[in-house]
């Protein structure tokens, strides 16, 4: 009887846990995903929103973001004429002639016309990489499609991304020979998957 007792509580304990434990798997991304974007979303709005709360007399959401939409959009349609054109030309010479400011500000032109450009994909192949004396492997991308020569000897290589886990935005650009890394027949987004997830997300094999 006691050990009837026992195997009841158990398979009871042991389905509350899988009930809870599949609650966590379903609610976590929800709010996660949830989180982060009313997160972003007060962010964008209060850029502006603060400002115009002042004059406004009170604070509506909303309004802050949409003020920023309406910039951007103002901002586009005034650089696509002519005279803005000139305007930006103007400015942009002027950037470049400050110290600093001038690479700054080219970094991050060549940067944000290479994220926003829809027909440039911002990473071209997902490969693996033999690490520390080839004892460890690694995912990369590789970031552009032209390779370039290197040293004395002009090696072709090219530019390989070697992404943190599990924050994508951070890693570090090594230069590869071509004969050395091995390209990858899968979908870049489910190699940053095994990344972001930290392997949790993996496919059946890397080849």
């Amino acid at each position: 009887m006691e050990e009837k007792k026992k195997n009841i509580f158990w398979r009871i304990g042991h389905k509350l846990k899988n009930q809870f434990t599949a609650g966590i798997i379903a609610i976590v991304p929800i709010s996660v995903s949830v989180y982060l974007f009313l997160w972003m979303f007060r962010f964008l709005d209060n850029l502006f929103g603060k400002y115009l709360s002042k004059y406004i007399g009170s604070y509506i959401y909303g309004i802050g973001l949409f003020a920023l939409i309406l910039l951007i959009w103002l901002a586009g349609f005034i650089m696509s004429s002519y005279l803005g054109r000139k305007i930006m030309k103007f400015g942009e010479n002027i950037l470049h002639k400050i110290p600093v400011l001038n690479v700054i500000f080219k970094t991050t032109k060549e940067i944000s016309q290479r994220l926003l450009d829809s027909q440039v994909k911002n990473f071209k192949q997902a490969v693996i990489l033999e690490m520390f004396n080839n004892k460890y492997h690694s995912i990369g991308f590789i970031t552009s499609d032209e390779s370039v020569y290197v040293g004395k000897t002009k090696t072709k290589m090219v530019h390989v991304f070697i992404p943190t886990a599990p924050n994508p935005t951070s890693g570090f650009l090594i230069l590869v020979e071509e004969n050395k890394i091995q390209k990858l027949d899968m979908p870049i987004e489910d190699a940053f998957k095994a990344i972001v997830s930290a392997g949790m997300i993996y496919p059946e094999k890397y080849v």
